[in-house]
């Protein structure tokens, strides 16, 4: 399972996930209406198995207590010249002040809140970009952060939206949720953290093209501050890809992995 909050009007990560990974199930969150509706009529172009495994919602997410609604900055709609990509629940400043186009209320809620209602087991990967609120969202989940592989999340938003969380609060958070940063996007915007303290081999092994594709350029540093979650799980993912039958060898390969380790 893979988790987009902030899809916007075109859902580029969610799109490429289940594309590229037939056996993805992909969650997003959008709380713009119309940028919303403009990807309900892209899921609807795709095969009925691919928009099986989709599942969207209009909210936004913040660290709120319980559902609510909130004030929304919105910069722009789909199908125009003005780009809703930039809206935000904060209020945005300096370089943006005078990007607003209009203001209404969205429901939000906290990720929790969703987490304890659905039945798994590890989630893969959550990708973030909420334009300034992105600690927000990481706070949301609560005790689920434990049981998330990878995030990727916007790193310092201060300059463009009033009361964003900066760059060191979130490499803070992350840190004291055992997570480690193992790089940055080329444009430096996004951070992506690994969870050091989920055994890889206790589901099933996430895809290590997530790094390649995304973090080419990070794989020395991965190597360097983690080695033991790198190790874990390039060879899990290399045994996933060559064994179709991977629940017959599972308890094999962990033992195994083990005594390596050791």
């Amino acid at each position: 399972m893979r988790i987009d909050v902030g899809l916007s009007y075109n859902g580029p990560y969610l799109i490429k996930w289940v594309k590229t990974n037939k056996k993805n199930i992909v969650i997003g969150f959008e709380p713009h209406p119309q940028s919303f509706e403009n990807l309900k009529i892209k899921i609807s172009e795709f095969p009925k198995k691919t928009r099986d495994r989709i599942f969207i919602f209009n909210y936004a997410i913040s660290n709120v207590s319980v559902p609510t609604s909130k004030k929304f900055f919105s910069t722009g709609v789909p199908n125009t010249a003005l780009d809703p990509g930039a809206s935000s629940l904060l209020k945005p400043i300096k370089l943006l002040k005078n990007s607003v186009v209009e203001t209404f209320r969205v429901r939000v809620i906290p990720l929790d809140y969703f987490l304890n209602r659905i039945n798994y087991k590890i989630i893969e990967f959550i990708k973030i970009d909420t334009q300034g609120s992105d600690l927000a969202v990481l706070k949301s989940l609560n005790s689920h952060i434990r049981k998330v592989h990878m995030i990727q999340a916007e790193r310092d938003c201060t300059d463009y939206y009033d009361k964003a969380a900066s760059g060191n609060e979130l490499d803070e958070f992350m840190i004291r949720n055992n997570f480690t940063q193992v790089g940055h996007t080329k444009n430096k915007l996004d951070s992506l953290f690994i969870n050091t303290l989920i055994p890889v081999l206790d589901f099933v092994p996430p895809r290590f093209i997530i790094v390649i594709r995304k973090f080419p350029k990070t794989l020395g540093k991965f190597v360097i501050k983690s080695p033991i979650v790198f190790t874990r799980t390039i060879l899990v993912s290399i045994f996933y890809d060559l064994n179709v039958n991977l629940h017959i060898y599972f308890l094999r390969l962990k033992h195994l992995i083990k005594i390596l380790l050791k």
